[in-house]
């Protein structure tokens, strides 16, 4: 859910009955403008991104091992 914190008077309220509701699902509440929002989630997305490739590069030796292995598993 995304509230922008300029978005109308009582959103306070709102967020914080909101944040009530919701405490105990696994729901995340994001309070930001949505350019800063899209910007932070594109740099995350880049950083999982980098992740990945870092992870074979540590683990290229038993790279082809692995990929034989998931494709069995997903047979």
């Amino acid at each position: 859910m995304l509230v922008r914190p300029s978005a109308a008077a009582g959103a306070d309220k709102v967020l914080e009955e909101t944040r009530v509701l919701f405490q105990t699902k696994e729901v995340y509440l994001v309070v930001a403008e949505i350019g800063d929002f899209l910007q932070e989630c594109r740099t995350v997305l880049d950083a999982f991104r980098a992740g990945n490739d870092k992870f074979w590069h540590d683990f290229n030796d038993v790279k082809n091992q692995l990929t034989e292995l998931t494709k069995e598993i997903t047979k």
